[in-house]
């Protein structure tokens, strides 16, 4: 790590530190990166978390991340100060497998329903994908509701994926949209719809790890193209669709994290169509894992890795 990088984080809890004891600080100098339309504040808003996943809005502005060994927090996010969820599930950490995404209930206010999805262990040596509907209550879940007994249900929707990442709703349409890791090469953009094949492992734009080809090739009657496809891989990660108000330039986009090169990848869509993409280097931060639009129209972002942390993008007034 820089010296620089270790001010900066010094500098974080010296001033969490302060505001928890009610003192007036001054704000922390942003780092400043360019894009297209705009320059960028990149300010930290939480530090010290281990292996983050996933996070989401509550009503009141705080943020429910998850870590993926297991770990569940609210995050203050004028402060950055942490504090526990009790009572999540156990879950199997080790390799990609732990606590993985959290959702906020549309209607949370009335109901305090969040869902998450996570690894639930079977045995010593295996588990399986779960998904849990739970009640908040306070910083404890209650009410929890999962079916691990791992028969086909018939809400399967469509097939043919390989590896998502990340899945977000078109504000407008309503339709799913999800980002899906090829092997080498062949990351996918996909618009889900019911009982569509999404092509794997029968079709794909990447290759094996040992450089043959998969399957049939990279189309097949009656499979689905990818609306957007990279070669090479970026590893796409969590993404969400721009509609705020401080990036007017952004409205409509797709924003995509790559945690292969620390990206946020902004996607430019028309009537259903990606037109063309720009590739904001965050790689200083570390691997991008997701990316959410916040309530004030900030874009916010987490990093997947040991250190890993909290961010929030907003507009900088250049200097004359």
């Amino acid at each position: 790590m820089k010296k620089s990088d270790t001010f900066t984080r010094l500098a974080v809890r010296v001033m969490l530190i302060l505001a928890a004891a009610g003192v007036i600080i001054p704000a922390l100098p942003a780092d400043i990166i360019k894009s297209q339309n705009y320059t960028l504040n990149i300010m930290p808003v939480a530090e010290d978390i281990d292996y983050a996943w996933g996070f989401d809005f509550l009503p009141d502005g705080q943020i429910l991340l998850t870590q993926k060994n297991g770990r569940m927090f609210r995050i203050d996010t004028k402060t950055g100060s942490k504090t526990d969820i009790r009572e999540v599930p156990f879950v199997a950490y080790r390799s990609q497998g732990g606590l993985l995404d959290v959702l906020v209930h549309p209607d949370f206010a009335r109901n305090r329903v969040i869902f998450i999805t996570y690894s639930e262990p079977v045995t010593e040596d295996s588990a399986q994908t779960a998904v849990m509907r739970a009640v908040l209550d306070r910083d404890r879940l209650t009410e929890k509701k999962c079916k691990t007994d791992g028969r086909a249900l018939p809400e399967i929707y469509s097939y043919g994926h390989r590896n998502p990442q990340g899945m977000t709703v078109h504000p407008q349409t309503g339709e799913i949209w999800s980002a899906e890791h090829g092997a080498m090469g062949g990351d996918e953009i996909n618009i889900i719809r019911a009982g569509v094949n999404y092509g794997w492992p029968v079709i794909s734009y990447g290759l094996n790890y040992n450089g043959t080809k998969i399957g049939e090739g990279t189309e097949k009657t009656g499979i689905a193209q990818p609306l957007y496809y990279w070669d090479p891989s970026v590893a796409p990660s969590g993404m969400t669709f721009y509609s705020g108000r401080l990036f007017p330039e952004w409205k409509g986009n797709l924003l995509a994290g790559s945690l292969k090169f620390g990206l946020i990848i902004r996607l430019i869509t028309d009537n259903g169509k990606i037109s063309g993409e720009e590739r904001l280097s965050l790689s200083q931060y570390g691997r991008i894992r997701d990316v959410k639009e916040a309530p004030d129209g900030s874009v916010m972002f987490i990093t997947d890795q040991p250190d890993s942390a909290l961010y929030r993008i907003t507009p900088a007034k250049e200097k004359n």
